[in-house]
C-alpha cells in the first residue's frame, strides 16, 4: 500500500470537505478523540471509474485500514521520499494515535482516534505530541501548516469532575493579516469551504451548555454544533465551552 500519512490532507483540502471534532467520554471517566475529515462528495472528482478499476486489480481500491500513527517504519517503508528525523520523532509521540482510512464508491473519510484512560493522560498526552509537532514545524513549515490547517493537531484541554465538564482549546490562532492580501484572500476562499462539527457524548444528561448555538440530544446526552471553521482556525479560544450535568 502506498505510504498513508498525515500529509494526505495536502490532497484534501484542495476540496470542500466535512470536519468533525468529536469526544466520546465513558462513565469511568475514559476519553475517545477523533478528528474526522471526510470528502465522500469529492470522490468522484478524485477517482475515475476507469482509475477505480485499475486500482481494484492491485488490491489498492477500496481502502478500509487502521494504521497506527507513531508506526514510524511503516511510513518510512513505503515512501521513497524519507521522513527527516523530526517527523519519525514526531509520528513516534502518537503512540496512543491511529489513523482510520475508508475510501470506496460512495464514501471517502479519514479518521483521526486518540483513546485514553482519563482527561488528565489524554491532556499530558497532547501537550506532549505538540512539543514535537513544534519542533517538527521548525523544519518543514509548510507540511505542519497543512496538518494544523486540516484540524489533525488541535491541541485541547479537558476538564470533567462528574459535574462539569470543560473544553479548552490550546492550538494558536492563524493570523492570516501575516499573508500577504491574494493568499489570505484564497486562504479564507478556501477554508470558508469547510463545514465544521463540533459533537461531544457524555455518559450523563447535560443541563446547560455555553457554547453558542449548541444543540443538546433528545436523550439529553449529546451535545453538538455546526461551527464556522474559519473561526475555529482563526479564534479558537471563542470556541471554549463548559458543560453542567443533571
Amino acid at each position: 500500500m502506498k505510504r498513508i500519512s498525515l500529509l494526505i490532507v495536502t490532497a484534501l483540502i484542495l476540496y470542500s470537505c466535512q470536519i468533525t471534532e468529536r469526544i466520546y467520554l465513558s462513565e469511568s471517566g475514559g476519553v475517545k478523540y477523533e478528528s474526522e475529515i471526510n470528502f465522500s462528495e469529492m470522490m468522484s472528482f478524485l477517482y475515475t471509474e476507469a482509475s477505480m478499476d485499475s486500482l481494484k486489480m492491485v488490491g489498492q481500491f477500496p481502502i478500509d485500514t487502521i494504521l497506527s500513527m507513531s508506526d514510524a517504519n511503516e511510513f518510512q517503508n513505503n515512501s521513497k521520499e524519507k521522513p527527516t528525523e523530526a517527523e519519525l520523532n514526531f509520528l513516534k509521540s502518537l503512540t496512543k494515535s491511529k489513523i482510520h482510512m475508508v475510501m470506496n464508491e460512495e464514501e471517502g473519510k479519514m479518521v483521526v482516534i486518540t483513546e485514553d484512560k482519563d482527561v488528565q493522560s489524554f491532556n499530558a498526552y497532547l501537550k506532549n505530541a505538540d512539543k514535537y509537532m513544534r519542533d517538527y514545524q521548525k523544519s518543514d513549515k509548510e507540511a505542519t501548516e497543512k496538518l494544523s490547517n486540516g484540524a489533525y493537531m488541535s491541541v485541547l484541554e479537558l476538564n470533567y469532575d462528574g459535574k462539569t465538564f470543560e473544553r479548552k482549546s490550546l492550538s494558536p490562532s492563524l493570523d492570516l493579516s501575516e499573508m500577504d492580501d491574494s493568499t489570505s484572500i484564497s486562504t479564507k476562499d478556501m477554508m470558508g469551504m469547510f463545514g465544521y462539527k463540533m459533537e461531544y457524548h457524555f455518559p450523563k444528561k447535560v443541563k446547560s451548555v455555553d457554547l453558542k448555538n449548541a444543540v443538546i440530544s433528545a436523550d439529553g446526552k449529546t451535545v453538538t454544533a455546526d461551527v464556522d471553521y474559519l473561526e475555529v482556525i482563526e479564534n479558537p479560544e471563542k470556541f471554549n465551552f463548559k458543560v453542567k450535568f443533571e
